[in-house]
């Protein structure tokens, strides 16, 4: 829950039925293998990600900052958990936010990361391809959004995909990292 990783998009291997058996039992949703599996599971497609952006590269790093957030929210919470202390840490954060519109390789591979993987802050979820996206880049606008405070990069969090009608634009798709949200 803290990683906010779906179940679905966990994997567990193990050499004992017992084990397996657990988890199954305690997480439905997991997928879970026997250690046999191993020798067979990469050649099935299953985990193949088709695109990474550099972004994705450095989740991990993102995530480790994260736990400083909570940490330094408890920390500030922690006797008071009022809305007004809330705001007040939130402000301790200095967030800086910058504004781009997607150039290069890396950016429509983000964009399109964030189009497929969110759900909650998704407005239509169009599952656009990496194809559709470079597409539609074409004769519109995909504007990004960069996300920083005192701790470090929460990297790019957002996307927009604004269709140009005339001389105005209309928002076609809105997406936005659940991680960023929290």
């Amino acid at each position: 829950k803290e990683l906010n990783i779906s179940p679905k998009n966990i994997a567990f291997f193990d050499d004992q039925e017992f084990e397996r058996n657990e988890v199954k039992s305690s997480f439905p949703e997991i997928n879970v293998f026997t250690d046999e599996d191993l020798d067979t599971i990469l050649l099935n497609g299953r985990f193949n990600v088709p695109i990474i952006s550099n972004e994705s590269t450095t989740r991990t790093e993102k995530y480790k900052l994260n736990f400083k957030r909570d940490q330094e929210e408890l920390k500030n919470t922690e006797n008071n958990n009022s809305d007004d202390n809330y705001i007040n840490y939130l402000k301790t954060l200095n967030f800086e936010i910058s504004v781009t519109s997607a150039k290069t390789e890396d950016d429509f591979i983000r964009a399109f990361e964030l189009i497929q993987r969110t759900n909650q802050q998704n407005i239509t979820i169009k599952r656009l391809t990496l194809d559709e996206i470079k597409e539609f880049n074409k004769e519109n606008e995909i504007i990004l959004f960069n996300l920083k405070d005192k701790f470090g990069e929460y990297g790019i969090i957002c996307c927009i995909l604004l269709k140009k009608i005339n001389n105005n634009y209309e928002i076609y798709e809105f997406a936005m990292s659940c991680r960023a949200m929290g």
